[in-house]
């Protein structure tokens, strides 16, 4: 049970409790104050979701898309070689995300890729706390994110994540690689919106390499690794996103909200979970897959090499992946 539906529930017994002891009329009047507090917290929570966005929209120059891809440009080696990272779900762990982020530079990436959910609730102070001190921690190695479910903010419009990042999707390419981040964390999951972008982003590129990103995995794939319901993956275009993949080869799609690792392969794309970048790893997830880790991918002329390198303790361990 979440947090909030455990408060909740806690709520309701207290409540019936006092209907129980002191009758109706107490009952309906500490049932309206507790009314009353929840608007108190949500208008606070709304307020605080705006407060700072100015301010982290004089940042985008520094830590926006633009920026980042730039670096990322800059950095590419001469020849056919380079890799990136991938990882998700760090969270306000920040002891755990330090760890990977570290090893992360030490692959000497041209990228980095972060699968969302930076932060806990969206809000402006939050990416002073758990976002910039790891791009600056990784420079001059760029970091690029995908907006994942806690980024939303209280007003659900991802204002904090647009401002720093200049937006919530995009689309470039190193080498013979294109890199496509989507939005895919509102209630609708991949929209219609999303789709179009992907299509034309897809369809675009002759890049013989194309990858995804984006941070809630569709259903398929979160039942190969997940057993238990309710379900928290996409259903909403999950077979339409799917097959726009097969038509264009995409070669692996990226994701997390679960915090863990898993990777399958369906009708020949790649579908890998990399969430363990700090976040409390979720029993949802087998043992095998719940650990902290990050990915390396090896680009090489008409291959890819994959490498999962997964924090033991305080070391790291690298495997195939």
């Amino acid at each position: 049970m979440k947090k909030k539906q455990l408060v909740l529930l806690l709520a309701l017994i207290a409540l019936g409790v006092v209907f129980y002891l002191q009758g109706a009329v107490a009952g309906v009047i500490v049932f309206v104050m507790f009314l009353l507090g929840l608007g108190v917290v949500q208008t606070g929570k709304l307020v605080a979701s705006r407060r700072g966005v100015e301010e982290l929209k004089t940042l985008c120059p520094k830590y926006g898309y633009e920026t980042m891809i730039e670096k990322s440009r800059s950095r590419m080696p001469e020849g056919d070689s380079f890799s990136f990272v991938v990882l998700g779900d760090t969270r306000k762990r920040m002891k755990v995300a330090t760890k990977v982020f570290a090893g992360a530079k030490e692959e000497n990436p041209v990228v980095i890729f972060h699968t969302g959910d930076i932060v806990r609730g969206g809000t402006p102070p939050e990416y002073y706390e758990s976002l910039t001190p790891l791009i600056d921690q990784v420079d001059p190695v760029p970091v690029l994110s995908v907006p994942g479910n806690h980024e939303r903010g209280a007003w659900r419009d991802y204002a904090a994540f647009k401002a720093l990042h200049g937006g919530d999707e995009f689309c470039f390419e190193l080498g013979d690689c294109l890199f496509v981040g989507i939005n895919n964390s509102t209630q609708k999951g991949v929209t219609d919106a999303g789709m179009a972008y992907l299509e034309k982003a897809l369809s675009n590129s002759t890049a013989t390499h194309k990858f995804v990103f984006y941070h809630i995995p569709p259903l398929f794939f979160e039942a190969t690794f997940v057993n238990d319901r309710p379900r928290r993956g996409y259903k909403n275009n999950e077979q339409e996103s799917h097959a726009l993949f097969v038509k264009h080869g995409v070669t692996e799609v990226y994701m997390a909200h679960i915090h863990g690792y898993a990777t399958h392969v369906k009708d020949g794309v790649r579908y890998t979970l990399t969430a363990g970048g700090g976040a409390k790893l979720s029993p949802r997830i087998d043992e095998s897959g719940r650990f902290h880790h990050y990915l390396v991918r090896h680009v090489k002329g008409g291959e890819v090499g994959r490498e999962l390198i997964k924090l033991d303790g305080s070391e790291f361990v690298r495997l195939e992946g």
